[in-house]
């Protein structure tokens, strides 16, 4: 028997596509365009001067992930 991997799954272009629009539309916390739960987003990470700054995305329930170099203000982990 395999063990499952931890490893998260990418999101599609479309489910990508679908949580950007989300976030740009709505003050709402983004939700999983499969499960509808609630999206954990981490970051920002590196920024440095050969890295562009990145959130995390993902859903634990589905194990999806995806990463964001532009990522709405507002929806920002770090946001006060």
């Amino acid at each position: 028997m395999r063990e499952q991997s931890n490893t998260p799954v990418p999101f599609s272009p479309e489910e990508v596509r679908c949580i950007r629009e989300v976030l740009s539309t709505s003050d709402k916390h983004p939700t999983c365009p499969l499960c509808d739960g609630k999206l954990k987003i981490t970051g920002p990470e590196g920024g440095g001067s050969a890295m562009p700054t990145v959130w995390r995305v993902e859903c634990p329930p589905c194990n999806r992930a995806a990463v964001f170099t532009d990522f709405p203000e507002d929806h920002r982990p770090d946001h006060k």
